[in-house]
């Protein structure tokens, strides 16, 4: 059975929220509940538009790392003859499935549908722009 999760990059503080201090979201009301330290206080309710929210993909990399919407994802793949070559995607939501977005040529590389013994999760385009350049931050 898929599990349903999320996690949320709040943007005003640069804080990632991982899924078990994401409390609630409401779609209706835009409203998030928080655990986040702010103003001497752990638990909070924002707006979601101060929050990148990234669902679960239902996989893990290569190290056991669950893989988000948002990861910036390196896969190693045999090019012929017989060489590897890195490529490097970002895991975005496309056509009603999680896919790797290349990160240069702004192209679908490939679905994710299995966990793949050579994906590792490199960061995410929220913590680490850098990483993927202008065109995903």
């Amino acid at each position: 059975m898929r599990e349903y999760k999320f996690r949320a990059f709040h943007k005003p503080s640069n804080t990632m929220i991982e899924p078990d201090k994401l409390e609630s979201i409401n779609f209706d009301t835009k409203v998030l509940g928080v655990y986040i330290e702010m103003d001497g206080k752990g638990f909070h309710k924002l707006r979601t538009s101060d929050f990148e929210i990234m669902q679960y993909t239902g996989l893990k990399d290569k190290n056991g790392k669950e893989i988000y919407e948002g990861d910036i994802v390196k896969r190693e793949y045999i090019d012929m003859p017989g060489g590897y070559l890195d490529f490097i995607g970002v895991v975005i939501y496309f056509d009603a499935a999680f896919c790797l977005e290349e990160v240069f040529e702004k192209e679908s590389g490939s679905f994710l549908f299995e966990e793949h013994t050579t994906n590792e999760v490199i960061g995410t385009i929220y913590e680490n722009p850098e990483l993927v350049g202008e065109q995903h931050a």
